[in-house]
C-alpha cells in the first residue's frame, strides 16, 4: 500500500502545478520500481512520447495531464 505521505505529497505537487498553470507533469521513476510504475499508471500517468526509454535506461519519465488546470481563456 502507498503511504499517506506519498499521496499527500502528490496532492501538494499537483496543487502547485495547477497554481503554476502547468498542462502536464513529468516524473522520474526507476525502471525496477514496478510498484511505483503501477501506482502512477493508476493515476493516469503515461509514458512521455518525447522521451521514450532506450535500451539500458534506468529511469522512465511518465507524464500526465494536470487535472483542474484552467488556461488563459478560462477553459
Amino acid at each position: 500500500m502507498i503511504s499517506d505521505r506519498v499521496t499527500g505529497g502528490l496532492v501538494i505537487r499537483t496543487a502547485r502545478w495547477q497554481a503554476d498553470r502547468k498542462r502536464t507533469a513529468t516524473l522520474d521513476v526507476h525502471t525496477g520500481n514496478l510498484r511505483a510504475q503501477a501506482f502512477y499508471a493508476r493515476l493516469g500517468r503515461v509514458p512521455a512520447p518525447e522521451n521514450p526509454p532506450e535500451e539500458g535506461d534506468h529511469h522512465l519519465y511518465p507524464r500526465y495531464t494536470v487535472a483542474g488546470r484552467v488556461d488563459a481563456a478560462g477553459e
